[in-house]
């Protein structure tokens, strides 16, 4: 006897793909509203750098000598559907525009894909994300990709309590302001928790991140310890500003739009 079976609609990629799924599959849909957009995202940017929420404004942070990395997700994680242009592109070329305004020399800017322990990213892929005006303007010294193997380029901060070790790019500590742009999809991502994990070395990422569903081992996302998670990650954050020195940090995210 056959089962019967459903022809579905899922997001994949930029588009949609069709999967025939037994008619028993249950579907998870979002009920509730989306807000309103926007009418100015990029003046909307704007105004958050001028007038930022407990945060000091861009213009009180750096100055013609500033070092400034701008740190942004990479395009793995699911997003809901936006309209185009992606709003993390919107964000940084609001925020080069800005940094020229304010004198930050062109040179002491880097723009890095914060990939935590994924693959890195082409030229062309991550043009979806910051256009390819931007992507293709930049040389691969300007415009790079994370590294979390790459030992020159990390940092060690130390071990948190649970003699779990911190280590980070150097792009994050050497940086006189680092800027994350973040499009937060869940309650779990986005400020700080980007940086110490998109930015974190394989070392540090695999005490809260596990390989394989079920993994056995000091993780914290194993399920006997998943909930001293979220403190272990808080920990880090500490470890991470004391650290950071004279370094301030702006998240910009899209949740509003």
């Amino acid at each position: 006897m056959s089962m019967a079976t459903s022809v579905f609609q899922i997001p994949y990629g930029d588009g949609t793909v069709l999967a025939e799924l037994p008619e028993r599959t249950r579907v998870l849909r979002q009920t509730n509203k989306p807000l309103l957009a926007l009418p100015d995202p990029a003046q909307s940017i704007r105004n958050a750098l001028i007038s930022p929420i407990a945060h000091e404004p861009l213009y009180k942070l750096v100055n013609s000598k500033s070092k400034v990395t701008i740190a942004f997700d990479d395009p793995i994680a699911y997003l809901p559907r936006q309209k185009m242009p992606d709003f993390r592109g919107v964000a940084i070329k609001v925020l080069l525009e800005e940094l020229d305004e304010l004198g930050v020399n062109p040179h002491n800017i880097r723009l890095v894909c914060a990939v935590g322990l994924h693959r890195k990213w082409t030229t062309w892929e991550l043009a979806t994300i910051i256009g390819e005006d931007l992507a293709y303007r930049l040389g691969p010294s300007k415009l790079l990709n994370h590294d979390a193997e790459d030992k020159d380029n990390l940092a060690f901060l130390g071990e948190t309590s649970r003699n779990q070790e911190v280590e980070v790019s150097r792009l994050v500590t050497e940086s006189d302001q680092l800027i994350y742009v973040s499009q937060p999809w869940s309650h779990f991502n986005g400020g700080w928790k980007s940086v110490v994990v998109g930015l974190g070395s394989y070392r540090s990422i695999r005490h809260h991140h596990r390989p394989f569903p079920r993994a056995s081992g000091k993780s914290t996302m194993d399920p006997p310890t998943a909930q001293h998670s979220q403190g272990c990650l808080m920990k880090w954050a500490s470890l991470l500003r004391k650290n950071w020195q004279g370094t301030a940090d702006v998240f910009l995210s899209s949740k509003e739009q």
